[in-house]
């Protein structure tokens, strides 16, 4: 049975504090997992525009600081064979190496720009989603810095790439918001269905057979809807929409720096989790766990928390971490206070991060208990 464990921002008081608003809120939620080092790879925010970025060994329990206070990473992405990660800042690529102290920006051509999508293929190859002359295209690139085109056009965009096997899986959106599932073959542009949706605003391919979108429903009150949808290869029928949930204004206007990224349904086998608004807290507006049985084609809430909203959903083998937004009228600038629970009841602690040092070690406190 998977566990659950919810990764939580304490906000200590001390004599040195920052006096910010009461709606003010920082967030702290994990954006990767690197399996053969047991590691998570932790996003933390502190304002509306920079992004701090931890690992964290759930093991020997030391949580490293491993990219400099210098970038905002958004959108990381593990590398193949755990050996480091990618990041997406001000439209660029960027790779940090474990083995290696540096940053490195992957220079592409001149023209391309506004990079939005990453996946790897393998330790040095990677395809992406860049603007080139004003249009989505998709890209194919190399630490060499070596960039070919893959599939562009003056008329339309493509994003989204995912490799399965050797096809490349994109998605194409034409004018007036006409949306295509794509499939590469030998270099050759295949049409494997059109979409009725106008608002997809994620694409992503499970295996070369079912392929997840997400479309946004309409905006209601202080919350976006979103609808997730399902399309099966095999069955040439159209996408079933499994579910839809809600997500807070404040998050996606005025909040996170990765806006959607951290509400990202994930796909855990016949078990989709997603995060969305509660109606356990009456008028409160906080969002919780979800769980979404394909076979039962139910959904049914598994954890919430009455202080917390929840997001940033990790599948960690037999694990599941989250992390989520923590508000409050003071907020400490220099030490902050980590402390891991598994339901509710405090299984750790970390304390006294100094969130400004560089290449620093630390360890928990506690110990830390997996079943």
């Amino acid at each position: 049975m998977k566990q659950f464990y919810f990764i939580v921002l304490i906000q200590s008081l001390s004599s040195c504090v920052l006096n910010i608003d009461c709606q003010s809120c920082e967030y702290l939620y994990p954006v990767g997992y690197l399996p053969s080092q047991k590691k998570l790879l932790l996003t933390y925010q502190t304002n509306q525009k920079e992004t701090e970025l931890f690992s964290w060994d759930v093991n020997t329990r030391y949580l490293n600081k491993d990219l400099s206070s210098f970038y905002s990473p958004m959108g990381v992405q593990v590398l193949p064979n755990d050996i480091g990660f990618s990041f997406i800042r001000n439209g660029k690529i960027y790779v940090k190496k474990f083995f290696v102290r540096s940053t490195r920006c992957i220079h592409l051509d001149d023209m391309i720009y506004d990079v939005n999508h990453i996946f790897w293929k393998n330790e040095e190859t990677f395809y992406c989603s860049a603007k080139k002359d004003k249009r989505y295209a998709i890209f194919k690139g190399n630490f060499k810095e070596d960039c070919d085109c893959v599939l562009s056009s003056n008329e339309h965009d493509y994003l989204y790439p995912y490799i399965v096997g050797e096809e490349l899986f994109c998605l194409k959106r034409e004018k007036e918001f006409k949306y295509s599932i794509i499939l590469l073959v030998g270099g050759n542009e295949i049409v494997l269905t059109d979409l009725e949706q106008k608002n997809i605003s994620h694409f992503n391919v499970i295996n070369k057979d079912e392929i997840f979108f997400l479309n946004f429903n309409k905006k209601e009150k202080s919350s976006y809807l979103f609808d997730y949808f399902l399309w099966k290869r095999t069955q040439h029928e159209k996408p079933i929409k499994l579910f839809t949930f809600s997500i807070p204004q404040m998050f996606l206007e005025e909040g996170l720096c990765e806006t959607f990224l951290p509400f990202l349904p994930k796909c855990l086998g016949n078990k989709i989790l997603f995060v969305s608004e509660s109606l356990n807290f009456g008028n409160i507006s906080k969002t919780s766990i979800f769980e979404f049985d394909l076979i039962k084609t139910q959904s049914l809430e598994v954890f919430s928390h009455v202080d917390r909203s929840l997001f940033g959903i990790m599948p960690a083998e037999d694990r599941i971490f989250f992390g989520g937004a923590f508000c409050g009228s003071q907020i400490q600038k220099d030490n902050v206070e980590i402390q891991i629970q598994k339901d509710k009841d405090e299984i750790g602690s970390f304390t006294n991060v100094e969130i400004d040092l560089f290449d620093a070690e630390y360890k928990l406190d506690l110990p830390f208990i997996y079943k």
